[in-house]
């Protein structure tokens, strides 16, 4: 798997994260399944490099800000921080990604 499949994932994974379990109807078996997957995302970033494995980090806590200011009602500013953070993150890890690769 290349490093830029291996981001991809990564991102796929934050997308999927249900940073929401709070609202799950088994609130147990909803927390156990999230952390599941925290665990899994980490254990995943943990075999990347150290600047790739920040901005993924640092990724997932503004996807985590975004729940936090989504959790009562919708907020679209919050949106808009995160989708451009995201945008951001992706472009300096292509960038980075290439000049790894050259």
């Amino acid at each position: 798997m290349t490093t830029m499949d291996m981001i991809n994932k990564a991102i796929k994974m934050i997308h999927e994260h249900d940073f929401f379990w709070i609202y799950a109807d088994c609130e147990a078996s909803a927390r156990e399944a999230s952390r599941r997957h925290m665990v899994t995302f980490v254990e995943f970033i943990n075999a990347i490099d150290a600047n790739t494995r920040k901005a993924l980090k640092d990724l997932w806590l503004a996807r985590h800000e975004w729940a936090k200011k989504n959790m009562f009602e919708i907020n679209k500013e919050a949106l808009n921080v995160y989708e451009t953070k995201e945008a951001e993150t992706l472009a300096s890890l292509t960038a980075l990604t290439y000049t790894i690769a050259a």
